[in-house]
């Protein structure tokens, strides 16, 4: 999708708005926020000696992190988000059901076979084509069917679906206005609010950890309920989440253990 004149809060660049990037970097060199360097082809969180360390999320949980330095093996959860979907441009589109592009179709081989060398044991998906395909294709090299969640779905955008932000603008200003302003505060009509993707998500997820305890699965999701579920294991409010980039067919990796998680990889 390509770049929005306003803050748009869910699917492609949250902080594009004018001028948001540079203003965004900025925000984050001031707040100390932890540093990302590029290594092998991913992204790895690493440290950074400048961060307040009293800032919720700023550093690992000493208990989990003695755990994973001893070689406790604990949960490692794939997060992927799914790759370029067909005929989106300038559109909103939460629940509105749509295929990869072909450009997504090869951005899914390529994801495929950097992860074809992990031990995979279960793979899941939103219940939505371009999370579906997306997972399929990932899970050829392991000889694994996808087993699609609908509670692991995008927010559902109610009476904006499928529309252009520039008809969303002149039919709802209302609606637009908040989104723009306040996205986790925003109520969409005949669709849902953040509080309430946050649940279901939240529960599902919660429901795969608890069944796959000690075992490494993938699940591909879209960017709302990633930056969701990498906020929560941050300790990220809710309000900043729109902060973690997210691009189409990043990968990222958190391990969970009793006493918290480990996030490992972001936007890989």
């Amino acid at each position: 999708m390509g770049s929005l004149p306003k803050n748009h809060g869910w699917q492609e660049t949250p902080l594009l708005s004018r001028g948001g990037e540079s203003r965004g970097r900025e925000a984050r060199a001031r707040q100390g926020e932890a540093s990302i360097k590029a290594s092998t082809g991913v992204v790895l969180v690493k440290k950074d000696p400048s961060v307040d360390q009293h800032h919720p999320g700023a550093g690992r949980h000493p208990a989990s992190t003695q755990a994973a330095e001893e070689g406790n093996v604990g949960t490692t959860v794939w997060l992927i988000r799914h790759a370029s979907p067909d005929g989106v441009n300038g559109r909103c589109y939460g629940r509105h059901d749509i295929p990869l592009s072909a450009e997504g179709v090869n951005q899914a081989k390529q994801i495929s076979a950097q992860l074809a060398g992990e031990s995979i044991s279960n793979i899941y998906s939103s219940h939505l084509r371009r999370a579906f395909d997306t997972g399929r294709i990932i899970a050829e090299p392991h000889g694994l069917a996808v087993r699609p969640v609908e509670d692991l779905a995008e927010i559902h955008f109610g009476d904006l679906e499928g529309l252009t932000y520039e008809e969303i603008e002149k039919r709802r200003p209302d609606i637009f206005e908040s989104w723009m302003s306040r996205p986790t505060e925003t109520q969409f009509p005949n669709g849902e609010s953040f509080q309430q993707m946050s649940i279901r998500v939240l529960r599902a997820f919660d429901s795969l950890i608890s069944n796959h305890r000690n075992q490494s699965i993938a699940v591909v999701a879209h960017a709302g309920v990633i930056r969701l579920l990498l906020g929560k294991a941050l300790s990220i409010p809710g309000s900043e989440m729109f902060r973690l980039a997210q691009r189409y067919g990043a990968i990222n990796r958190i391990r969970y253990f009793d006493d918290g998680p480990i996030v490992e990889l972001i936007n890989g």
